[in-house]
């Protein structure tokens, strides 16, 4: 009755899908916006476009896939309460939610992966950029168990067919995705941190660089209210009706991961922090070496010598050493 006076786009006691529709359409389009931020900033800004940014591309566009197979999903019926589907729209509906989780955890393995090129690319000491790559080796490792995981969750060959309605391993499969996945996002949240600290730039330029890299955190809260949301719908007796929210987090936390990798690519940012490359910052000679090799570095400059007779008669010698930091892109 109210499908009818209300068209199939209005949220119901009994139909719970367009609020997914909604908040996918949403966040994929916040997502994209971000991307072609960050498109432009490498163009116009800080090129060049880096393996990171591929990474990112590949990300959206896998993103992009996901949530269009979700909207998939809704149409066929997911959301509503399981008295109103015939057993075709349960079989399509399964089929969907099990293309689109696929879409799902790869897209948020490349998100991770962006972030910790990202963070490889802004700086050039060795042992930090180390620490940056190991990250990256973790979350390829991770993306590929998880991946797996998520394929085989149920009996081949057809494994998005949920006897009962329900798959023994698909909430101990969630729970070890997401709770997984919250332990790389904190690694990329400290990494970061680890990285300011052994930098030698003013204190304005850390606390830029980290406040870029914090807005991943709220993955974290996402990922922990997507399990809980598992939870009571894993002891519902109706998983598509009661799966709405979920599912949302699940949105939510993809697009947004997706955003959270650009935003450090921004413009307000790029201005900010440098490790080397991104802008002006102030670098010790000591330090100076280990940079990305962007700048114009003058030699020093020695009075006293043969032309001084200080120097050879025991005087002081004095020495000016003039560095001048430019960001090659402006030239």
């Amino acid at each position: 009755m109210g499908s009818d006076t209300w068209g199939p786009h209005h949220i119901t006691d009994d139909d719970q899908g367009p609020l997914v529709t909604i908040i996918a359409s949403l966040m994929m389009v916040y997502m994209i916006f971000c991307y072609l931020a960050r498109l432009l900033t490498r163009l116009s800004i800080n090129g060049p476009f880096g393996s990171d940014d591929w990474v990112i591309t590949i990300g959206t566009a896998v993103a992009i896939i996901h949530s269009s197979v979700k909207l998939v999903e809704v149409r066929d019926g997911f959301g509503k309460r399981l008295p109103l589907l015939e057993d075709s729209d349960i079989l399509n509906i399964q089929r969907a939610a099990y293309a689109g989780d696929i879409f799902y955890v790869l897209g948020l393995m490349l998100s991770k992966a962006g972030t910790f090129m990202l963070i490889g690319r802004l700086t050039r000491y060795t042992r930090l950029a180390t620490a940056a790559w190991a990250g990256l080796l973790l979350t390829v490792v991770w993306g590929i168990a998880v991946f797996l995981a998520v394929c085989f969750r149920c009996k081949v060959p057809s494994p998005w067919t949920q006897t009962d309605l329900k798959c023994f391993q698909a909430y101990p499969t969630w729970i070890g995705v997401e709770t997984s996945g919250i332990g790389m996002e904190l690694l990329l949240a400290l990494l970061p941190v680890y990285i300011a600290w052994g930098l030698h730039m003013q204190l304005k330029s850390k606390l830029v660089l980290l406040f870029a890299f914090s807005f991943r955190l709220p993955v974290i809260i996402v990922a922990a209210l997507r399990i809980f949301y598992l939870r009571k719908q894993d002891m519902m007796d109706d998983p598509f009706f009661y799966g709405t929210i979920p599912s949302v987090c699940m949105e939510v936390e993809l697009h947004y991961s997706l955003i959270a990798a650009t935003i450090p690519c921004l413009k307000p940012f790029v201005k900010s922090f440098n490790t080397g490359y991104l802008g002006r910052i102030e670098i010790i000679p000591d330090s100076f070496r280990d940079t990305i090799p962007l700048q114009t570095y003058e030699t020093p400059k020695m009075s006293g010598g043969r032309d001084n007779p200080s120097f050879g008669e025991g005087g002081n010698i004095s020495i000016e050493t003039n560095i001048v930091v430019t960001d090659s892109r402006s030239m």
